[in-house]
């Protein structure tokens, strides 16, 4: 007996975590003591790292098999990088890698009872590890394999079950805290209003008492109430600033779309500005903004980002100059402008902490020059409201340059909603769907797909995503895990667990960098914003293909073998259908017709063969490609008996490609021969 019993592809860093649960689970059911499941545990674990960081990908395959009088768990490493050059030298400890290949190779040679390496420069290393089961273990029979298949498959139900219960858990902590927000929100606009009265007093006061109306002041007390009035208006501006951040948060804020021009906009600043300049130590440039295309956006939140920026820079710049200019960029139709100064500067680490509310850079300027915190993350929150985004490059000593780019012209949201409605297919492309409330992505989104095979659908919420995905029926899913106001993780899990949507193949495209968090909840891909364009489609080509999906009746009476056919064919290209017996999948067969038939051969009730004769009687099945999976040794009887099979396929050295390159030999043959 030689029987595999799980292959895990080594694609990515969670996959070397998976490697080790499945591991010691194996090592568990298979009768090894806690002490060998730990050894070879941490074995294996070296070993699927080394091919993973080595060589980029690997595999890693667990079997049980005979070894004279006794068996043996034996789990085989391989990839297909670059190999090991000075193999006996890594393997004596003479040599060692810079990440310690030799450590690892070594180690696992101590835990296992046998240890096999083959490498070759440029033709990848396969290591094989065998650790030799008790005689106290279970009797290896078709009974265990078949009980180490359910306790896989029950495994990864528990798992699936614990990511959705973890994910409501963390719903109803996002909702705590959005209502949280929200009193937050309520508490700074009604605070914000109330402070307003007083300060407005004590600034009308003290305009009073520096006007002389009541009689002339001293020296001194004109100096207090200048005093005064300086702290007032500072609390009137953290006060104002507060009641705008509050605004924007409870989605309180106004856009008032209006057509204007660079230039005006620019005069009304140079107008605004000048005064804050002390002396003639630092010069304040616009230049010539003719180029620059007329807006239709918000011309007063814009002009609130800029000012914002000017007079950051103007505080922070002892000498040299503050340069503003305007720049378009026609094929995303946008407009971004850029405040150039030759100041402090400000660290790489910090650049994070100036949008946080209250977040101050630590700098000795600060004694002289103070703000209220408040307003970088009130003009990131201003450039977001208009479907725009702020970026900024910084370093000590050489000055910074903040950028806001913003549509040229801005769509409201209702009017974006509504043109969602407007789903109208392609017959000749494939629908994805975009899920995206970035304008300016959504928008780049959908440039990068313009001219190839693929249709975007874009929505902006995930109420308007399920609409698409009923009406529209996507071939794949490109999403924004950060969607406001929605929870777009749960949409992935709720796509997963559906039965109409759990082969939608979904990429996450986000900028959180929690990759992991989105493979594991069920995403085929994740993309880190900005995009590349080439490695949009090759992904969607993968995960859709440029053939439609191809139906699989997959009919075996062993779990373990439906359970690896289901991880070796790729999921959103192939739609796998399961029978436990002949009798059941030739019932399937009438009801449904499947692409192409994976059958095994000894089965109740009706054997592979008998189930064979039944497909070439049936008028319309015996076009159906058949492929024969079995672990048995077949006579010159049974092989003439078959010759109605497309492939005959042993059990035992069943891998991705060659299983795929059957299927599709299978198809090919089957419609070169139709009439």
């Amino acid at each position: 007996m030689n029987t595999r019993l799980l292959l895990v592809a080594l694609e990515r860093e969670p996959d070397i975590v998976l490697v080790r649960k499945r591991t010691r689970r194996l090592a568990e059911l298979l009768g090894l003591d806690r002490q060998d499941q730990t050894r070879i545990t941490t074995a294996v674990s070296e070993l699927a790292r080394n091919a993973f960081e080595y060589a980029g990908s690997g595999r890693a395959e667990f079997r049980v098999k005979d070894d004279g009088p006794a068996h043996v768990f034996e789990i085989i490493i391989s990839d297909k990088g670059p190999g090991i050059a000075d193999l006996d030298a890594v393997l004596s400890g003479s040599r060692t890698s810079e990440k310690g290949m030799g450590v690892g190779l070594r180690g696992a040679r101590r835990l296992m009872d046998a240890f096999h390496i083959e490498s070759s420069p440029g033709l990848g290393t396969t290591v094989r590890v065998l650790k030799s089961l008790p005689a106290h273990a279970p009797a290896v029979n078709r009974g265990l394999l078949t009980r180490i298949g359910q306790a896989l498959a029950a495994d990864e139900q528990d798992t699936n079950r614990g990511v959705v219960a973890l994910y409501a858990e963390l719903d109803e902590r996002a909702d705590h805290l959005r209502r949280a927000d929200e009193l937050k929100s309520k508490f700074l606009s009604n605070m914000s209003h109330e402070f307003r009265t007083p300060l407005n007093s004590v600034l009308a006061l003290s305009r009073l008492l520096l006007a002389r109306t009541d009689g002339d002041l001293s020296l001194e007390q004109e100096k207090q109430v200048q005093f005064i009035r300086k702290s007032a208006e500072s609390l009137t501006e953290l006060v104002n600033d507060l009641l705008d951040l509050a605004k924007v948060e409870a989605g309180k804020t106004v856009v008032t779309p209006v057509e204007f021009t660079a230039q005006n906009l620019f005069g009304a600043l140079r107008g605004m500005l000048r005064p804050l300049l002390v002396g003639d130590a630092v010069a304040l440039i616009f230049e010539d903004a003719e180029d620059v295309p007329a807006l239709y956006t918000d011309e007063g939140k814009v002009s609130q980002v800029l000012r914002n920026f000017l007079s950051n820079a103007i505080k922070f710049t002892e000498k040299g100059e503050v340069r503003v200019w305007g720049t378009a960029d026609p094929e995303g139709d946008t407009v971004t402008f850029h405040v150039r100064d030759t100041g402090i500067g400000i660290a790489e680490e910090d650049l994070g902490v100036i949008f946080e509310e209250f977040g101050q850079v630590t700098h000795p300027m600060q004694s002289r020059v103070k703000g209220t915190g408040l307003g970088l993350p009130l003009s990131k929150r201003l450039a977001e409201l208009l479907g725009g985004a702020i970026k900024v490059q910084s370093a000590p000593g050489q000055g910074s340059v903040f950028s806001v780019t913003v549509p040229r012209i801005y769509r409201a949201a209702e009017a974006v909603e509504a043109a969602e409605e407007e789903w109208a297919l392609d017959p000749s492309r494939v629908p994805v769907l975009v899920v995206d409330d970035d304008l300016a992505d959504s928008f780049a989104m959908q440039r990068l797909l313009s001219g190839t095979r693929y249709q975007p659908i874009v929505t902006r919420t995930v109420a308007a995503a399920k609409r698409a995905i009923e009406r529209t029926q996507p071939a794949a899913v490109l999403l924004d895990v950060v969607l406001a106001g929605d929870e777009s993780w749960r949409l992935i899990l709720r796509l997963r667990q559906g039965e109409a949507t759990g082969a939608i193949p979904i990429v996450v495209i986000s900028s959180t960098g929690e990759e992991r968090k989105a493979l594991n909840l069920g995403a085929d891909a994740y993309l880190r914003k900005p995009i590349d364009r080439e490695r949009v489609l090759n992904i969607l080509d993968r995960l859709t293909g440029n053939r439609s999906t191809t139906r699989v009746l997959l009919v075996d009476d062993e779990e373990v073998t439906r359970y690896l056919v289901r991880q070796l064919l790729p999921r959103g290209v192939y739609d796998v259908r399961e029978a436990k017996s002949g009798t059941e999948g030739l019932a399937q067969l009438l009801n449904e017709r499947p692409d192409v038939v994976l059958l095994d051969l000894k089965m109740p009730e009706m054997t592979g063969f008998d189930l064979l004769d039944r497909i070439s009687d049936e008028t319309n099945l015996d076009r159906v490609p058949a492929i024969v999976l079995t672990s048995a040794i077949l006579t010159l009887d049974e092989r003439q008996r078959l010759r109605r099979a497309a492939r005959i396929m042993s059990k035992s050295d069943l891998s991705g490609s060659a299983l795929t390159g059957a299927i599709t030999d299978a198809l090919t043959k089957s419609s070169s021969e139709a009439p």
